[in-house]
């Protein structure tokens, strides 16, 4: 987005709020990578160049329409330099709702298959860090939300227990075998943050998790 500021028109900083599509391809007889992006980025109010630090707000004041870019950045394979901006083509995003701009968390169900995917990544973690033998399964979500923020910001507060296969086992098919509520002591319910950004390697990451009982993978 830095490069992008420095050819675009104006003094506003933009920001990526969602990354449709990633594509990378060797070109040059394999002596160059190319990376072919198409993105959602939005002008803030805040000042090209100019420090952050303790005015962060300026990033959630929109001051110019959202806008779907098409970006080709490329490198050298044997550099370790980063990408540069050899292409962009934006134009104004009218499909995009005001709520979905950064900053305003919506409800999202988990018929939604990018939830239930980062959904399923908070299970795994929740599972590594919790003190039982045994696999922990998915048992009831309470409550979801997402928030486009360079990406997109899954919140979930859900149940976990007691599933029959133990951590070693390698199978995906773990039926629930706790009790499901407060008497099995594998029980366990969390609030977690899951940051999903497509365009990254590994996709998932999880910012924040507070549970009931306690979890390794608890945040501070």
């Amino acid at each position: 987005m830095i490069q992008l500021d420095e050819i675009d028109g104006d003094n506003y900083r933009r920001i990526a709020l969602d990354v449709l599509s990633i594509r990378e391809q060797l070109i040059l007889d394999g002596s160059v990578v190319q990376y072919s992006l198409t993105l959602v980025s939005m002008s803030t109010a805040c000042v090209e160049r100019k420090s952050l630090s303790g005015e962060e707000g300026c990033l959630k004041e929109q001051v110019a329409p959202m806008e779907t870019c098409s970006v080709d950045c490329v490198r050298p394979v044997t550099s370790g330099e980063a990408p540069r901006v050899v292409r962009s083509v934006c134009a104004p995003q009218a499909t995009l709702a005001r709520r979905d701009i950064v900053g305003n968390p919506v409800d999202v169900a988990t018929t939604d298959e990018e939830a239930a995917d980062a959904l399923s990544f908070a299970v795994g973690v929740i599972c590594e860090g919790s003190s039982s033998t045994n696999k922990l399964g998915f048992l009831k979500l309470l409550s979801s939300s997402r928030q486009v923020v360079a990406g997109i910001l899954f919140t979930f507060t859900l149940q976990v227990t007691r599933t029959s296969c133990e951590k070693t086992d390698s199978s995906t098919d773990c039926p629930i075998e706790g009790a499901g509520d407060e008497s099995d002591p594998d029980f366990n319910q969390c609030v977690v943050k899951v940051w999903d950004q497509a365009w990254r390697n590994p996709r998932y990451t999880v910012t924040d998790l507070k549970c009931v009982r306690p979890n390794a993978k608890t945040t501070s």
